[in-house]
């Protein structure tokens, strides 16, 4: 049982020397969290919006979804208004 709480305890120091560089490479709003699911998604969030697509962002009241929204448009090529093609 203590063996399994290391090994936990090291993935998450890893995964976290992992995500400060991506951290660093985005914009994300000034947001805190602490879960690994919410890495995942603002991780996920900050991928996408790399990618020429639309996104719909949905959940339950009080989720979030308008912090990935910001999160989303800060690091997408739009952030300084659209652009003329």
């Amino acid at each position: 049982m203590a063996e399994t709480t290391r090994e936990r305890q090291r993935c998450r120091t890893s995964s976290a020397g992992d995500a400060s560089g991506w951290q660093k490479q985005y914009d994300l709003c000034n947001i805190v969290f602490a879960s690994d699911a919410m890495e995942r998604v603002v991780e996920l969030a900050c991928r996408v919006a790399r990618a020429d697509v639309r996104v719909l962002i949905t959940g339950a009241n009080g989720a979030g979804k308008e912090r990935i929204a910001q999160i989303v448009h800060a690091n997408s090529a739009l952030r300084a208004g659209p652009s003329s093609r």
